[in-house]
């Protein structure tokens, strides 16, 4: 929860987190039953790290007032003991639990600054009740809610506002604060041409592919070596709709310079794509990732080749040294033993 607010809301709709949950909380007292915190998800109520989860494994816990990721290791929802657990946690835990408490500490400061902004006396609380959870249960979380509303207002739709004001409120701040960090996602072509079309025909290809992007994902290419061009987009806020794009951009380049006489374009290298994402795509991602992997196995094979074709030649080289260092010296051994015959 936001720090400046004077409300103790929950990021979630339980009042209590389940077993194995990984939590954020605010380090408090340390006793000699463990320390006690508050946990920051769930309207700050009160938890308890067992001495027993530090003290083996001498993990020291941060000082009063820090935030730690914990698991929960049991809940009593009669007296509202919750136990848990700092060792427990593992580095991919900590990393989803840490990320997923940011993003919900950003979509509760977009409902504070609503609260504060309209005429209307709406509480934070009642901002959650309204639009909150109807939007975490559809969306599974309030901050991708809001991300999608910035690509379809449908998302408002089924939603109850206590005023008009509240709903445009809500739609500046989250134009305003909610913006996803962009990624780059490029693949490496080789583009040749040795007809009678040449670097006309090569340009002509890399601007059919770079007229596939849109203003979401624009399309640009940049030349690398020979006949090698990076083609990609530097400004991506949705990865599974850049990697379609991307995928358009390439087949137009091949289209394009595979009508010049020997015009040829072939996939070299090509960004990381999950299993997920090759199943969103369908078969024509999963192709162009094929080749690439191929190209990069036959550069590995040829490189190989090369490698050993060279250390040959230098083996060879240095046993001719060492032969004709022989012949001289027994030539040098003959000279002696004339020489001393005639004297």
């Amino acid at each position: 929860m936001s720090d400046n607010g004077t409300e103790d809301v929950r990021f979630c709709k339980e009042k209590f987190p389940q077993p194995g949950d990984c939590v954020v909380v605010v380090v408090g007292k340390t006793t000699e039953n463990g320390v006690h915190v508050k946990l920051l998800e769930y309207g700050q109520i009160d938890g308890l790290i067992r001495r027993e989860d530090i003290a083996p494994c001498k993990v020291v816990i941060a000082r009063e007032g820090k935030n730690e990721v914990v698991k929960v290791l049991s809940v009593n929802a009669e007296t509202g003991h919750i136990e848990l657990s700092k060792l427990q946690v593992t580095d991919d835990e900590h990393k989803k639990c840490d990320d997923k408490y940011h993003r919900a500490v950003t979509a509760d400061g977009v409902l504070r600054y609503v609260s504060d902004q309209t005429e209307i006396e709406v509480s934070v609380a009642q901002l959650y009740e309204d639009i909150g959870w109807p939007l975490v249960e559809k969306y599974g979380s309030l901050y991708d809610a809001f991300i999608a509303s910035k690509k379809n207002d449908q998302v408002w739709q089924p939603l109850t506002f206590a005023a008009p004001e509240v709903l445009s409120a809500l739609i500046a701040c989250v134009n305003i604060r909610i913006s996803p960090n962009p990624i780059k996602l490029y693949a490496e072509i080789d583009v040749l041409c040795n007809g009678y079309g040449g670097i006309d025909a090569i340009k002509s290809a890399l601007f059919a592919g770079e007229a596939m992007g849109t203003d979401i994902v624009p399309i640009k290419t940049r030349y690398i070596a020979a006949a090698r061009y990076k083609i990609g987009s530097e400004r991506c806020y949705d990865r599974v709709l850049g990697l379609e794009t991307l995928a358009n951009a390439v087949d137009a380049v091949k289209e394009v310079i595979r009508r010049e006489e020997d015009g040829e374009c072939n996939v070299r290298k090509w960004p990381d794509v999950s299993a997920e994402e090759k199943s969103l795509l369908g078969w024509r991602l999963s192709q162009l990732v094929k080749e690439a992997e191929e190209a990069d196995w036959e550069d590995e094979a040829d490189w190989e080749e090369e490698a050993e074709y060279m250390g040959w030649e230098e083996e060879v080289e240095y046993m001719d040294w060492e032969e004709e260092a022989a012949r001289e010296r027994e030539e040098v051994d003959d000279e002696e033993v004339e020489f001393t015959e005639e004297n």
